[in-house]
């Protein structure tokens, strides 16, 4: 019997309803976070406030978080030192975020899975040490927890279901777990990558979701950052996989530190997603412009879209520049009325 696996990012693929089914129980057996708990794990959002927040990760070290690979596509900014979203926190913007070279979302019989779920964001800025935060320590090289050990993981997932749209909790919150057999997860999902890489955890009521994805799963015995949360059940009686962190450290290791430091020249991805706003052009502003010059909406609307062509391929386009494709596109679609009828034939004249 397969059950409904759903990665934490939920984002690229889960519908609203099988989102939903998903937040069911997952840290309300857990508990608030206390003060010094987990002080390399760190927030990571679109923007500098926690209410962007989407994903966690661990600091490695003053440049570098290790999250989920489902992670990175949308991570511009890091917030470590709270354990609230809603403080002020030592807040970086991002310099750039790789997943593993063979990451992969994909789907089998309506199941989502993530394949290689782990990725390496670096930061402009430090972070540096300071009385709230630490940096995690990683295992050895191919290192994986024990069956019947206990790890612990901290997110700020939603603690329970509801109607609408889950939210992140404000507080961090904590959840201990045993490790189980592999074979527990397999034969409720179909993990399709190298069962060496993955970590069967929790259960019993007590799993990880939605914003908690990409956070630390921590070796109770060694303290090692054994597992990057990566994907949970949508019943909460079952356990989830975490990527194990062990069977990647030859990838972390090539980004770690000085390793891949970022250009310093280089703007940030949060520059360029700023940069990237300040050029869109929404259609709102597009018909205003047409209301002004007295040209109809849907001769405007179909000028867009080449006109849109045009500015993907042309990223320093002005707004003024923009605005004189849109009113020559305007008259060449008119013309085009003027010859041609609903169909695209010519008309006859006479």
């Amino acid at each position: 019997m397969v059950r409904k696996a759903v990665t934490t990012l939920a984002i690229a693929f889960a519908s609203a309803t099988a989102t939903a089914a998903a937040m069911d129980k997952r840290i309300v057996n857990g508990e608030e976070a206390k003060p010094g708990d987990f002080p390399f794990i760190v927030s990571i959002g679109s923007t500098p406030s926690g209410k962007s927040h989407f994903c966690a990760g661990s600091l490695l070290d003053n440049i570098t978080v290790l999250t989920a690979g489902h992670c990175v596509a949308s991570a511009y900014y890091v917030r470590a030192g709270t354990q609230d979203l809603g403080e002020a926190a030592d807040v970086a913007e991002v310099a750039y975020a790789k997943s593993h070279p063979d990451f992969n979302l994909t789907t089998k019989d309506a199941n989502y899975y993530a394949v290689n779920d782990i990725g390496i964001v670096k930061l402009s800025t430090p972070i540096n040490r300071s009385d709230k935060i630490e940096y995690a320590t990683l295992p050895e090289d191919g290192w994986h927890p024990a069956v019947k050990s206990t790890g612990r993981t901290a997110g700020w997932g939603p603690t329970i279901s509801g109607k609408g749209s889950p939210k992140a909790v404000d507080h961090l919150r904590v959840l201990d777990i045993p490790v189980r057999p592999l074979e527990e997860c397999l034969q409720y999902s179909l993990v399709p990558d190298n069962k060496d890489t993955k970590i069967c955890a929790g259960g019993d009521g007590k799993i990880t979701t939605r914003y908690d994805g990409g956070g630390p799963f921590i070796d109770q015995d060694t303290g090692y950052l054994s597992g990057v949360v990566s994907q949970a059940m949508s019943d909460a009686k079952y356990p989830g996989t975490f990527t194990n962190v062990g069977s990647y450290m030859s990838f972390i290791e090539e980004y770690r530190g000085s390793n891949g430091r970022p250009d310093p020249n280089a703007p940030s991805r949060a520059k360029l997603l700023q940069e990237a706003a300040k050029k869109f052009i929404s259609e709102d502003e597009v018909f205003e412009h047409c209301d002004r010059t007295g040209q109809p909406r849907l001769d405007c609307y179909e000028a867009k879209k080449p006109c849109d062509t045009q500015r993907r391929k042309k990223p320093n386009q002005t707004h003024e520049e923009y605005f004189q494709c849109i009113d020559e596109e305007v008259i060449k679609w008119q013309k085009f009325l003027e010859e041609y009828d609903n169909q695209g034939n010519k008309k006859v004249q006479g």
